[in-house]
């Protein structure tokens, strides 16, 4: 039986990932799409594990330093202080906590070591999601 797992986007030949580019922005472009940013976030603290930092690992070991993983994990900060919507995540207690630090660079590397240990010691990626924080909050 032939596997219906999808393939790394990371992987893929250019033609494939320009195609895979372009199905998304026609899907976030179909206005009968109605994903709400609150349905977005709910249980954020799994989805983040498997969509954000497999790309921010790659990206990370290839040298680069991802802006759009660094959005993503500063929205997620940010929401974890409070600002949007109610958090509705069951695993998110331990990143709610670290996200309730004083100092918003303390709680972005908090944050980052509750979704995958050691992460907030990476200073660069910890620099760049908090300097994203603050341009999403300007």
């Amino acid at each position: 039986m032939a596997s219906t797992a999808r393939p790394d986007p990371l992987t893929l030949p250019p033609a494939e990932l320009a195609a895979y580019r372009s199905a998304l922005l026609d899907r976030f472009g179909n206005a009968r799409v109605r994903h709400r940013l609150a349905q977005i976030a709910a249980d954020g603290s799994s989805k983040l594990g498997v969509r954000v930092l497999p790309v921010l690992r790659a990206e990370r070991s290839a040298g680069r330093l991802p802006t759009g993983c660094a959005t993503a994990l500063a929205g997620w900060v940010l929401h974890l202080r409070g600002i949007g919507v109610p958090v509705r995540d069951a695993g998110a207690d331990r990143a709610r906590a670290a996200a309730a630090a004083e100092d918003l660079a303390t709680a972005v590397t908090g944050v980052l070591d509750t979704l995958s240990p050691g992460l907030g010691s990476d200073t660069a990626l910890v620099d760049a999601v908090t300097a994203q924080a603050y341009a999403i909050r300007a």
